[in-house]
């Protein structure tokens, strides 16, 4: 090999063929998401094993990890375009309503939500990608976001995806309650009693008398 073919190979291998300082040990240093495990023996790119975060196993250059090129093994990529990609789904349209909904004063439902103190809670509120991991996409165009109990808060635990007769079902008002011969729903019992109406609707769903 020719002294000007030698250095058309580039890197630290032509460097260490010219009598340079030694290869850089990367056994153990992070990289963005990957791990560095071992040097690739007898491989002329000077590629390195790496372990990412996600469990999957890449070989980068020693040059792309050095300079910054080479962050991980490609998750991140798939994760950015999922999230902006996600943007222009129904699901991203759902949560950023919920969002409206519960803090903008100016929302036509926020009478229904932020002003009744509905609020959503920190891990959706920052990121659609964790109301999304949480939720799941929508099973399909029949189902909405619902939740489970009408008077407390859009999170894990609380929040499903319904059809229109399941939400019907669970609206304040159409559960009916009959007391002493006197019916009424959830709303009209609240306003005879004072008890407040996520109260009876406990109740109710604990089949309990209205002594109880």
């Amino acid at each position: 090999m020719t002294k000007a073919s030698e250095t058309q190979v580039g890197g630290d291998h032509a460097h260490k063929k010219r009598g340079g300082p030694k290869l850089r040990d990367l056994t153990g240093r992070r990289f963005g998401t990957l791990t560095v495990i071992r040097r690739i023996p007898k491989d002329h790119n000077l590629r390195w094993e790496c372990i990412c975060e996600c469990g999957k196993t890449s070989y980068p250059r020693a040059s792309r990890l050095l300079k910054g090129l080479t962050k991980g093994c490609g998750c991140l990529r798939v994760w950015y375009h999922t999230k902006h990609l996600k943007s222009k789904t129904t699901e991203w349209n759902i949560w950023a309503l919920m969002r409206q909904r519960c803090s903008d004063i100016k929302s036509n439902s926020y009478k229904n939500y932020g002003g009744r103190g509905i609020t959503v809670c920190d891990r959706w509120k920052n990121s659609f990608v964790d109301f999304l991991a949480d939720m799941g996409p929508r099973p399909s165009r029949g189902h909405t976001l619902d939740r489970i109990n009408n008077d407390g808060n859009y999170e894990p635990g609380n929040c499903r995806w319904a059809t229109a007769q399941q939400q019907a079902r669970n609206k304040r008002c159409s559960i009916n309650i009959v007391y002493r011969g006197i019916s009424g729903n959830i709303k009209e019992w609240a306003q005879r009693t004072g008890i407040p109406a996520s109260t009876l609707a406990a109740r109710n769903r604990k089949n309990l008398t209205g002594e109880e």
